[in-house]
């Protein structure tokens, strides 16, 4: 079975479980949006996984990483890379979003909070690859003109 970020995300994102992530997402990270809004976004990240080819990219594994943190009585969860035959982790960031959808994930588990902060995590820098390649050429600019 392909176990990778790509088929847990695209077969949440296709079950009841995500009316409830788009829930916790409106109420944790976009305030300021609707749930119609935040369910759009959602679309638009489905749509996106939906055109990343099948198969795994067994270089690198994704970890689900996740801390309860005592004062907040919250769950936080954030996601690393780790280069196989190597336990050091990585940060995501920079790694277009058509490659590290192909990456196998451990850690995985359909539970609406802690997949609503991977998707935080993993769309920091835009909700599409577009987006995405839009802000990274955008920071490499800003570090060019530094």
């Amino acid at each position: 079975m392909d176990k990778t970020l790509r088929y847990c995300l695209q077969t949440t994102l296709k079950s009841p479980l995500k009316k409830t992530i788009a829930q916790y997402i409106q109420q944790q990270h976009m305030k300021n949006y609707t749930l119609n809004e935040v369910e759009a976004q959602l679309d638009k990240l489905l749509q996106t996984i939906e055109t990343i080819p099948a198969g795994v990219n067994s270089n690198y594994t994704v970890i689900l990483r996740q801390k309860h943190a005592e004062l907040a009585n919250r769950l936080y969860c954030g996601l690393a890379v780790k280069k196989a035959g190597d336990e050091t982790q990585y940060a995501i960031d920079f790694i277009p979003l058509a490659e590290i959808f192909r990456y196998p994930i451990e850690g995985y588990h359909e539970d609406a909070e802690v997949i609503a902060d991977l998707i935080w995590d993993l769309t920091f820098d835009g909700w599409t690859c577009e987006e995405q390649q839009e802000q990274i050429q955008a920071f490499e600019n800003q570090m060019d003109l530094a």
